[in-house]
């Protein structure tokens, strides 16, 4: 007896549709899931990466505030009053009362100076003094006193040596400083951090950095740690959430060369 050949009924085909429609769908959502997982990852390794250096550079940079290479010497003597109008110029914003080596800078960020340890020094943008300026004698006068402003631009941690400016690190969007200032005796003690610190001795900087990926690693929800900052700091100017993740980094030093 001869059968007739059978193939698949449309019922058939409409049940074997739906259930790999199913299983494609989970395996799509297995990969969306995976990916926006590195990606989460790669940013937070990326900030974690970036609050890191940020504080290796300010300490190594911070811990240099008032040197002088004869210590003997007063504030004032090493370190005369400096405006835009002086020779050699200061960084764009910062200047200096006579004695004063640490200010926050005009615009934002903050200014430092201090005297080349020897001929081997090199300020925030790698570059040594100037041939001459520094005897490699110990305690003898510096004829060059570096000054430096660090501040953010675009998100990106900028340093201005002289009038010379260079990019330190990619990935910080705002940075706060703050002085730690203490009582006119000999203790060696910070009361309170403050952005006004009038004619108190400065002792220390805290400093607070918002990290910021170059990803997107958000999907559909605001930064907590970006309302945050903004909280804190209402008049620090950052725009709108792009969906990139955010992380804050907290950090102080002494300023040991301006201990007494």
């Amino acid at each position: 007896m001869q059968k007739r050949q059978q193939g698949l009924s449309l019922i058939e085909l409409m049940v074997a549709l739906t259930v790999s429609s199913f299983l494609i769908i989970g395996i799509v959502q297995i990969f969306i899931d995976n990916k926006n997982t590195f990606v989460f990852q790669q940013a937070q390794t990326e900030n974690q990466g970036n609050s890191r250096y940020t504080f290796l550079l300010l300490d190594q940079e911070l811990s240099k505030t008032g040197y002088r290479r004869q210590p003997d010497r007063g504030f004032d003597t090493s370190f005369p009053a400096v405006t835009s109008q002086s020779t050699p110029a200061p960084p764009s914003g910062c200047s200096f009362l006579a004695g004063q080596t640490v200010a926050l800078a005009n615009g934002g960020g903050i200014c430092i100076r201090y005297e080349p340890r020897d001929p081997e020094e090199r300020n925030c943008l790698g570059a040594q003094p100037a041939e001459g300026s520094v005897p490699d004698e110990p305690y003898t006068t510096s004829t060059l006193t570096v000054m430096e402003r660090f501040f953010i631009d675009d998100n990106e941690l900028k340093c201005s040596a002289g009038n010379t400016e260079g990019v330190i690190l990619r990935g910080v969007a705002d940075i706060q400083f703050e002085y730690g200032v203490g009582p006119q005796t000999d203790e060696r003690q910070v009361n309170t951090y403050t952005t006004s610190p009038g004619t108190l001795p400065i002792r220390a900087v805290r400093y607070a950095a918002l990290m910021v990926s170059s990803v997107n690693a958000r999907q559909g929800m605001d930064s907590a740690t970006l309302t945050q900052w903004k909280a804190r700091y209402p008049d620090s100017g950052i725009g709108t959430d792009s969906g990139q993740l955010y992380q804050i980094a907290q950090g102080s030093i002494t300023l040991r060369n301006l201990m007494p």
